[in-house]
């Protein structure tokens, strides 16, 4: 599969769907919740109640940001510890963090345009599918023009359920992609992070990993572009890459500082990276760099990179046992 754009991070969200048409509920039920977690709900005054009392979103940058007030200056700033973005895995509710709200628009108590526009207010980042009718077209148009919707499916569409879930994995992705927007503007260097995942070369082979791994969760690590990999039962991986520049760094302090002789070939030759997954990691002296060090393969995109694809879950530890796996999530909801 080809991914539209890399985030920084990605993980399974959930689906709020709201229609008061039971029988609509149990046919998307039986299709899509073995896809991904999804909350029904028939009533509308109940899903406001939901949103507006009971459901409080939780964006992965929050716990990454920092602030500093600079009175000297008179100024407030902010920035992003990228490293700590991965945390997310730690908690065990982020997959029912919602992401997608999935409406029909002929609701008796509040059409499902009035419902949305409130929603926006409230939570202007979660993507709005609107189902309707074909009297409803129109009016879905509107909706969709003036921002208030993210995409509208007529109900009458042949194979709904299929044309649902792509659009909702669509509409995951862009949100994804929303939340990592709001990151972008507080993270130093962001020109060359930005660069790295709009590169079509990076996009394909990050997409291919993605899928021939079957990668069910990703975050970045780093500001070079290096990413963590879950898949969905847990199983941890690591793409790091860099490109010419920083590997020239690397050996030319590790000749500094005496690194082990193949350590400094691998460098030289460009054969081999080294990733360093955690501060501790980083502080490591260059005697050390044995254990960092991964066989590289280049990648010629708008620059030439050199990245390594790490698939062994004890390279580097991430505490697995404090990590609650999708399909654990999932199993949990049955």
């Amino acid at each position: 599969m080809q991914l539209p754009k890399i985030n920084l991070c990605y993980y399974p969200t959930s689906v709020f769907l709201l229609d008061d048409n039971r029988k609509f509920l149990n046919i998307i039920d039986l299709h899509l919740s073995k896809q991904m977690p999804i909350i029904f709900h028939s009533s509308s005054s109940e899903a406001s109640d939901f949103f507006d009392k009971k459901y409080e979103p939780s964006y992965f940058f929050e716990q990454c940001i920092s602030s500093n007030e600079e009175t000297y200056i008179d100024r407030f700033t902010q920035s992003i510890n990228i490293r700590n973005i991965h945390k997310v895995i730690y908690n065990p509710l982020r997959f029912s963090e919602v992401s997608i709200l999935v409406i029909d628009y002929a609701m008796p108590e509040i059409n499902g345009l009035e419902f949305s526009r409130h929603l926006r207010q409230k939570n202007p980042l979660i993507k709005i599918i609107m189902l309707t009718g074909e009297a409803d077209r129109v009016l879905a148009i509107e909706a969709f023009n003036e921002g208030s919707i993210d995409k509208f499916i007529m109900k009458s569409t042949p194979n709904l359920d299929e044309v649902l879930l792509q659009a909702i994995k669509e509409q995951q992705i862009k949100y994804f992609f929303a939340l990592s927007e709001k990151c972008f503007s507080n993270i130093k260097q962001s020109k060359g992070i930005l660069n790295l995942l709009n590169d079509p070369a990076f996009i394909e082979l990050f997409s291919k990993i993605y899928s021939e791994y079957h990668i069910a969760e990703y975050y970045l690590m780093d500001e070079q572009g290096s990413f963590l990999l879950l898949t969905a039962d847990g199983h941890p991986s690591w793409l790091s890459i860099k490109n010419e520049q920083e590997i020239n760094n690397y050996y030319e302090y590790g000749l500094l500082e005496q690194a082990p002789e193949n350590v400094i070939n691998a460098l030289k030759t460009k054969q081999g990276i080294l990733y360093f997954h955690t501060e501790n990691d980083l502080q490591a002296p260059p005697s050390a760099w044995n254990k960092y060090l991964h066989p590289a393969k280049s990648l010629v995109g708008k620059e030439t990179y050199y990245y390594a694809y790490i698939d062994n879950p004890k390279a580097y530890d991430i505490e697995p046992d404090k990590i609650t796996s999708y399909e654990q999530y999932l199993d949990q909801l049955d």
